[in-house]
């Protein structure tokens, strides 16, 4: 019965041997399926952050070409406003001249105002045709697009 015991004891021993390792070799695969499954979790995570810097760059390119824009139109009507002041005071320095080669004008106290190509004559005239003498030769400028001639008689 000693011999039956031993032989059962060690039978038990194998059994709990046995499953131990099973159970062991369960628990690693468990192990190997919460790796895969975490390496799994890590890549669709890394593939989103690639994604969302991806739509973050592409909103800040977005961004700066129309900052970009913004600043060319501005830099063109910059460009532009500068322009009609040369073009203004060109205009206003032609008539000037032109007043000046005229014999009743030229002593004549005359105020020459342009903006935007519109000619405003303000001030005295000696008499009615040399007020219109004026306008003829504002209106003869080149650039002109209108002449407003306020202009008095008398002295």
């Amino acid at each position: 019965m000693k011999q039956q015991t031993i032989v059962m004891t060690r039978w038990g021993l194998a059994t709990l041997v046995a499953a131990g390792a099973l159970l062991t070799g369960c628990e690693q695969r468990q192990d190997s399926a919460s790796l895969g499954e975490k390496v799994d979790q890590a890549v669709v995570a890394a593939k989103q952050e690639g994604q969302d810097a991806k739509q973050a760059m592409s909103e800040a390119a977005s961004s700066a070409q129309q900052s970009m824009a913004d600043a060319a139109q501005v830099a063109q009507d910059k460009g532009h406003e500068l322009a009609s002041k040369v073009d203004d005071a060109a205009i206003t320095a032609s008539i000037h001249a032109k007043l000046a080669e005229d014999k009743d004008l030229k002593v004549a106290q005359i105020d020459v105002d342009t903006k935007a190509g519109h000619v405003r004559l303000a001030g005295k005239a000696p008499n009615i045709e040399a007020r219109e003498r004026a306008t003829l030769l504002a209106e003869a400028t080149e650039g002109v697009l209108g002449v407003e001639n306020d202009m008095r008689i008398g002295s």
